[in-house]
């Protein structure tokens, strides 16, 4: 707003909420979207999960099912990463999420890629039907590698690159 006669100098649309995903795979891998049948979900876009009748808490329960979350360092620095993404793709690009539209954002950590492939990637973006999930294994967990793998389901959404192994 200009100071002396109130015109709107910028306006930037309101867009919508982070929609947040987060869970530990637990050293597991497997070959499909709905891959880890057996991980524990750690964090929603309302922070820590917390709502299992034998926690000290009752504040967040996660869509994902009941969790009483632990998580470790490197969860917590997925959560701050997925947080730092969101924001650049919404300051930056002025999308809400990935594809523009509030996608959620499905991250796992601590995933065995040997369980899922002939190679081991150490991080994934994985296309699924109506989404993406966002795949890391142990010490992969960083806002640069983070960002790296979202910017694939970013690209998918915008363009048809052909991707092949580590392409």
């Amino acid at each position: 707003m200009d100071a002396r006669d109130g015109t709107v100098l910028l306006h930037r649309p309101r867009l919508h909420f982070i929609d947040i995903d987060i869970e530990d795979a637990l050293d597991h891998g497997s070959t499909t979207c709905w891959i880890f049948a057996d991980s524990d979900a750690l964090f929603d876009e309302d922070g820590l999960c917390c709502s299992w009748p034998h926690c000290d808490c009752s504040y967040n329960v996660c869509a994902d099912g009941w969790s009483c979350a632990s998580p470790g360092a490197e969860s917590w620095s997925l959560w701050r990463a997925t947080i730092d993404t969101y924001r650049f793709y919404r300051d930056a690009l002025e999308r809400d999420s990935y594809d523009g539209n509030g996608q959620e954002f499905e991250m796992y950590s601590h995933v065995n890629f040997e369980e899922m492939y002939n190679f081991n990637p150490q991080a994934a973006s994985i296309q699924c039907v109506y989404s993406s999930l966002h795949a890391f294994s142990r010490g992969m967990v960083t806002r640069d590698v983070v960002g790296h793998e979202v910017g694939h389901s970013f690209h998918r959404k915008e363009t048809t690159y052909e991707y092949s192994y580590e392409s």
